[in-house]
Order: C-alpha cells, then structure tokens, then sequence
C-alpha cells in the first residue's frame, strides 16, 4: 500500500509539474517581423568603428567614410508587440537621423525598411540575422544652404 500511495504522490507531483509549466509561461508566436524587430533591437546598437562592412558604394566614392557608421533600432510592447518605434543614425555623413527620426517595416516581410527623419529614406534588401544586418539604401544629393549634400548612389553594408 506504501509503494502505490509512493507512486501516485509522484505522479500526482510530476502531473502538476507538467501542467504549471504549460500554463501561463507560453510566450506567444512572434510574426516574422515581431522577431526580426526583436533582434534588431536588442542588437542595438549596430555598426560603429570595426563593425562596418561595406560590400558596394558608388565607383569613386570612398567606402571608408561609412566606416563609423552605428545604428539603433528601437521598439516597443517589449516581449508581447515588439513594434517599431525610434531609429537612430550616426559616424556618416551621408546616413544621419534627427532626434524624432523613426522606423517600420514596409509591406509583410522583413526586407524593407522605411525611416522618417533620415537622410536615407529606405532600406531595402534588409537581412537580419542574430549577429549582423546587412541592407542596401540610396543617397540622393540635396542643395542645401548652399552645399551639395551627400554623393549620389547605391551603398550595400554589413553592420554587426
């Protein structure tokens, strides 16, 4: 009679184990985006000296200005949303943010970026991973108070 009551206290403990474990500690399923947004937020920040690639740049432009290059990306909803919210730019000239510059996703993938308040106003062919971002953006030379701002072009970079 021991060793049943024995048995059955176990299981009973092993079967309450079981279900507390399943219950409220789920986390609920991220969207591809949800979970790109993640990383690129708790990566941040991005870039910055000796952690910038750069894999294409215009022919005569010197890919060694987008050498300090860091960004962040921020989000909020934390565990739960992890939507999009601020984006900041800094160490390049031609690829800066202002203080209210912010970010989304573009479409229902992970490949586009739209930024507002940038000098650069999309990523494109963006590619996340745990330990780098690479994407593809334009410049585009504006007239501004009288200097040209930016050169022209097509720039592919890897950030880690």
């Amino acid at each position: 009679m021991k060793v049943l009551f024995s048995i059955l206290s176990v299981m009973v403990v092993f079967s309450l184990t079981m279900i507390y474990s399943c219950g409220g500690n789920v986390s609920p399923s991220l969207s591809l985006q949800q979970k790109a947004t993640k990383i690129l937020d708790e990566g941040s920040p991005w870039g910055g000296a000796g952690n910038v690639e750069v894999l294409a740049s215009p022919t005569g432009v010197n890919p060694a200005e987008l050498d300090g290059l860091q960004v962040v990306f921020q989000s909020s909803g934390g565990d739960k949303d992890w939507a999009p919210t601020f984006f900041d730019a800094t160490g390049a000239d031609d690829f800066l943010s202002t203080n209210n510059a912010t970010w989304i996703w573009t479409g229902s993938g992970t490949d586009v970026i739209t930024l507002f308040e940038a000098s650069v106003a999309e990523l494109t062919s963006v590619d996340v991973t745990e330990t780098e971002i690479t994407f593809s953006f334009e410049v585009n030379s504006s007239i501004g108070g009288g200097r040209i701002m930016g050169i022209n072009g097509s720039y592919t970079v890897r950030l880690k």
